[in-house]
């Protein structure tokens, strides 16, 4: 009866895509494909010693610049003096940018040197990253769609898992968030983001809420204690969720298969007034997730 609600909205997606977030699919990387209409190669240049060039300059020229190229073309210049600071932020502003995904693969053909070039930099200063970074790298990456960095994912895993205790809730639910986007389900990762999250799920925003039960279902985990304390600090929190974290919750509890009677009756109450709120997307997976949660 709920669902028949939400129906008329357009087919569902296979998944929602949480907090504004909208990875895309990692393009094959081969050669043949004519020049992106955006590709301006830059010409080689030397990389200049450190210290001709502050950390803070690099930061600003990288977030002014507006192409995959230009950003290359930073690092090609400057890549001597990149700090842990700016080979994040390189990652993260890669990220960023629109291409298509023959763009993106003709982007990954020619910058292929270039591309491992800052992997080589990324892994060596993994150790030194602060729990925000550990969080934050692998976001940019997961967003390109870079699956040789996936390696330098599973090196910040590693690193992350022994110091889980000093992540912000925020930054616990972006690290799976990240991870679950690039298809790299990392098990001790998980287990430990997991066990970190059920300890402090009152620290959890909704948004945070909504994504960790997102990314945990994402990459076919059903951590019935983590699922069940999401689910209890949730409900009676649904007023601060928007319409996309109804969505998501929504569809991470049904696609983890995780009973939640009083979690899907009080999505229904809250989401049913607001239903203006939601795009088709958003209300597609709604009914979708209410079908085999016994709502249909």
């Amino acid at each position: 009866l709920v669902a028949s609600l939400f129906l008329g909205a357009m087919s569902p997606h296979s998944s929602a895509r949480p907090g504004g977030f909208s990875p895309r699919g990692s393009p094959s990387q081969r050669a043949g494909h004519v020049t992106s209409r955006h590709a301006t190669h830059a010409p080689a240049v030397p990389t200049l010693p450190a210290g001709q060039v502050s950390g803070r300059d690099i930061t600003v020229r990288l977030s002014k610049t507006n192409s995959p190229q230009g950003i290359m073309y930073v690092f090609d210049h400057f890549g001597s003096a990149f700090n842990e600071i700016n080979l994040c932020t390189c990652w993260n502003q890669l990220g960023k940018q629109r291409m298509s995904r023959r763009e993106r693969a003709d982007f990954f053909y020619s910058h292929e040197r270039e591309l491992l070039a800052l992997r080589e930099r990324t892994e060596a200063i993994v150790p030194r990253l602060t729990p925000r970074n550990l969080a934050g790298l692998p976001y940019g990456i997961a967003r390109l769609g870079f699956r040789p960095a996936h390696r330098t994912m599973r090196l910040v895993a590693v690193e992350a898992v022994g110091r889980i205790g000093d992540f912000t809730s925020q930054e616990l639910a972006n690290i799976a968030l990240a991870f679950a986007t690039a298809g790299v389900h990392e098990e001790p990762l998980f287990d430990a983001v997991a066990a970190e999250s059920c300890a402090r799920i009152a620290d959890f925003n909704a948004q945070e809420l909504a994504n960790t039960a997102w990314a945990f279902a994402k990459v076919g985990r059903r951590d019935a204690e983590l699922f069940a304390a999401i689910e209890k600090e949730a409900e009676p929190r649904l007023d601060e969720f928007i319409a996309q974290g109804f969505a998501n919750t929504a569809w991470a509890f049904a696609t983890a298969g995780v009973p939640a009677e009083g979690l899907f009756d009080a999505l229904a109450r809250r989401a049913i007034p607001r239903m203006h709120e939601f795009k088709p997307q958003e209300l597609a997976n709604m009914a979708w997730a209410f079908a085999p949660a016994g709502f249909a």
